[in-house]
């Protein structure tokens, strides 16, 4: 009965003060506050409850706080869902561990003046994601376009000692830069938005692009160091060529095994000039060597000093031996010839079977006055070449070969050659084989349309009026004149052509007599 007395007193006291404030342990609470709770050995215990009985409340009103007894932790409800505000290891402070929220909006953890908006203090900061297919992140906000920079930055009593920032400007639009030592801020590396890398630049324009005075610029520090050139593939890269670091002192430059057709290619004022092929082969000049080596183009040899030939052995300025596609040459300087030597201080130059010759101990001869190769056999006289005032003379003790300066050709005793005549023969020729490339046109216009093949009546005709056939010479003019081999051998294909279209019209009117013999 006095309990139930109590609290009707106690309501009705509420109901008298409702609009006061209340203080539990003072007797003047503060008139901004509803209720004002003074202790200094208790303290307030708002309602606990398990996980289940907390999520199991009915329609919690936003600003419901409870504590979790499963989770050690404080919720707050929303209006639409329960938060978690803190638990027995959050936001505590002690001598050892401190932390501060202060009136700037900062954060202070180990430390209680902090300089920027969260400032760590004699410790560490770890990232851990237990989501699935997650990984922590470090996220920077960038709010607006044509900022400076923004990112990481290393300090020490106050000196920027390096920089990671993101620039975004109309100048390089955006890009990551790296910087370190007493600058910092600068521009040590940079990678821009296209994934290339500036070492010394701002403004890279390869994948990586170094600039700077530094007398090393790129260093690879390795006992078998290696740069390693390969190329996109399906499923991986191809490793295709390769500069590196070899026994020590030696430089391999060259490409991988498996590129059986790659070269290594030298380029100059943006034009290649020397190659190695895979064979080994090596160019200059061209970038398809045919040879061991090969040098396609060059100058002539002279007696000038821009006349050096394709190759020059030699200071130019004395004794210097020149070749070019058809000259070898020796200049004692740039306008003096020089002599020719082979074998000066070997023995002799032989060609076929080496054999001993006494005629003066040279085995190749040539005379200055009417320049000649001579040939002999066991010191007895058998062949030359011979250079006259009328021609060139190969023979075996005559002449019986000459090429005049027109460039006819005689064989035999008919010397000089036959005017209008390349090749004029004295006597029978036997070959396997004999190729004519005429120079007009051959007789396939015989199976034009617009050919016009004379009937065999008039073809008839002209035989009973000339004795041969129409368009070849007669036996007459064969025995004067003689025959063009190649002309003649026109003139028969069109005989030919004529005569198989001859015989392709007597089957039609073959093929037209059995159809009506076949229908009778």
């Amino acid at each position: 009965m006095k309990k139930l007395l109590f609290c009707l007193c106690a309501l009705f006291t509420l109901q008298n003060i409702h609009a006061q404030s209340v203080g539990i342990g003072t007797s003047s609470p503060n008139a901004s506050a509803q209720l004002e709770i003074a202790s200094t050995t208790k303290g307030l215990l708002l309602p606990r409850m398990t996980s289940a009985q907390r999520t199991a409340i009915v329609s919690p009103v936003a600003g419901l706080m409870v504590f979790d007894t499963d989770f050690k932790e404080y919720y707050q409800h929303d209006g639409s869902t329960w938060r978690k505000l803190l638990n027995s290891s959050f936001w505590n402070s002690s001598p050892t561990r401190s932390w501060i929220y202060n009136s700037t909006d900062s954060i202070g953890i180990g430390t209680s003046s902090p300089d920027e908006k969260l400032h760590v203090a004699n410790g560490n900061i770890f990232l851990h994601d237990t989501r699935a297919a997650k990984n922590p992140h470090v996220m920077f906000e960038i709010t607006s376009s044509n900022l400076d920079e923004g990112g990481l930055q290393f300090n020490r009593a106050g000196d920027t000692l390096a920089a990671i920032n993101y620039v975004e400007d109309a100048s390089f639009s955006n890009y990551l830069r790296f910087g370190v030592g007493g600058a910092g801020r600068g521009f040590d590396m940079t990678l821009n938005g296209n994934g290339d890398v500036g070492l010394g630049t701002k403004n890279p324009q390869g994948k990586l692009h170094i600039s700077g005075s530094a007398s090393d610029n790129l260093v690879i520090d390795d006992a078998d160091g290696i740069i390693q050139f390969t190329q996109p593939a399906i499923g991986g890269s191809i490793k295709r060529g390769f500069i590196q670091l070899a026994n020590t002192d030696d430089i391999r430059l060259g490409t991988n095994s498996g590129s059986s057709s790659g070269k290594v290619i030298l380029r100059t004022n943006g034009e290649d000039q020397v190659a190695v092929d895979a064979d080994g082969d090596v160019g200059i000049g061209t970038i398809v060597p045919l040879a061991k080596l090969h040098i396609p183009t060059g100058n002539d040899a002279d007696l000038t000093n821009t006349a050096n030939g394709y190759v020059m052995l030699g200071a130019g300025t004395t004794t210097s031996l020149l070749l070019d596609n058809n000259e070898i040459m020796v200049r004692s300087n740039y306008t003096t010839p020089g002599t020719l030597s082979i074998q000066n201080d070997g023995g002799e130059v032989a060609i076929g079977a080496r054999t001993s010759i006494n005629k003066g101990g040279e085995a190749l001869v040539m005379n200055g006055n009417n320049p000649q190769m001579s040939w002999y056999q066991n010191n007895v006289f058998k062949s030359f070449i011979n250079q006259s005032n009328e021609g060139m003379y190969i023979g075996v003790n005559a002449g019986n070969l000459r090429l005049d300066a027109t460039g006819q050709i005689a064989i035999g005793g008919v010397i000089p050659a036959a005017s209008g005549y390349k090749l004029t023969v004295t006597g029978k020729v036997i070959c396997e084989e004999l190729k004519v490339k005429l120079s007009g046109a051959w007789p396939d216009y015989v199976f034009a349309n617009d050919y016009k093949l004379a009937s065999l009546p008039e073809v008839e005709k002209f035989i009973a009026a000339n004795k041969h056939l129409p368009n070849i010479p007669t036996a007459e003019e064969i025995e004067k004149n003689g025959m063009e081999v190649g002309d003649m051998q026109k003139k028969m294909m069109e005989k030919i052509e004529e005569l198989t279209l001859y015989i392709i019209d007597l089957q039609k009117q073959l093929n037209e007599v059995k159809k009506l013999t076949s229908n009778k």
